[in-house]
């Protein structure tokens, strides 16, 4: 027997990153989605790359990070370079350090 999630209910503008916006292969299952037509903005971001996320969290209310592993200590610091310029002060959610990650 299949098992198939109920379509999302679009209560708010969703912005999403993906590497290439362009490429149908990565966004048309995102695009084929019910209200992704009038709700769902997607904005090129490369992870690590510092500033590519500050437009698509710039004017948000609340951010879903769930790229990312979730671990107590980062051994990579590329990791955690690549998080830190995710969530930059550029966007718009204040400054924050290592000890607390206040990530959903």
């Amino acid at each position: 027997m299949a098992c198939q999630a109920p379509a999302p209910t679009w209560l708010h503008p969703v912005n999403a990153s993906v590497r290439d916006p362009d490429d149908p292969t990565k966004t048309e299952r995102l695009l084929a989605l019910d209200g992704a037509k009038e709700r769902l903005h997607l904005f090129k971001a490369v992870f690590p790359e510092e500033g590519s996320f500050d437009s698509m969290v710039d004017g948000c209310e609340g951010v879903f990070h769930t790229a990312s592993p979730f671990c107590h200590t980062l051994s990579n610091p590329q990791v955690w370079d690549g998080m830190k310029s995710c969530l930059s002060n550029q966007g718009g959610l204040g400054s924050w350090d290592e000890g607390m990650t206040p990530l959903t």
